[in-house]
């Protein structure tokens, strides 16, 4: 980085406020060191000067929100949602597919800036899985439904709610499965200690599916 250059980017730290005397002497000094020593890393004799009036932007400046703090994840989730509900209702379920999955990905980007853990994450996913479900329900493929609906039951267990009995045995009707029982899927279910994920799921339901 040439004098000049440095000079700039040192003194835009200050707003350009800075007075010769304070600020500007000392960024000649460090630049003229830089090109000195152009082999090592820069070093500074001496301290950077603030200058009193200049304090408070400064602090301003580093306590301003990131860009990241600023996106209202929860605003745009519900959007992509009822946009996807309104594809549904429409007719144009591939539309809806994807806005559903891009409403996942917002709730993803939400639970990693909040710093949640995996129950509390796989919570919030699971939740858009139940317009999935029904999705697929809509087209008639209740058996690539199911896992949809067991993954938002399973991951709701810790706060079980009734409307999650209601839909998980209606789905697992129309599945019509041979050689598994809506007792084995609840036993499945209450065998889970830890977080489950989709991909598990949609393995055990591919297992019961064989077996049919």
């Amino acid at each position: 980085m040439g004098f000049a250059s440095l000079k700039g980017f040192l003194l835009s730290l200050f707003g350009g406020r800075a007075t010769k005397s304070s600020v500007e002497l000392e960024v000649e000094s460090a630049a003229q060191s830089c090109e000195r020593s152009a082999e090592a890393p820069p070093r500074f004799s001496r301290e950077i000067v603030i200058p009193l009036d200049a304090i408070d932007d400064v602090i301003a400046a580093l306590q301003a929100p990131s860009a990241a703090d600023q996106v209202d994840y929860l605003y745009l989730a519900a959007e992509a949602g009822r946009d996807a509900k309104a594809a549904a209702k429409a007719g144009n379920f591939d539309t809806a597919w994807g806005l559903f999955h891009d409403q996942k990905q917002i709730y993803l980007q939400y639970a990693q800036h909040q710093g949640w853990g995996a129950r509390q994450t796989l919570a919030l996913d699971s939740s858009v899985h139940e317009d999935l479900a029904d999705l697929l329900r809509l087209e008639k493929r209740h058996r690539e439904a199911f896992p949809h609906i067991l993954y938002w039951v399973a991951a709701g267990r810790n706060r079980p709610i009734k409307r999650h009995t209601e839909k998980l045995r209606a789905y697992f009707n129309r599945c019509k499965f041979k050689n598994t029982s809506l007792h084995d899927v609840e036993v499945y279910l209450s065998s889970r200690k830890s977080p489950v994920s989709y991909s598990a799921i949609q393995k055990q339901v591919k297992r019961w599916v064989d077996a049919s």
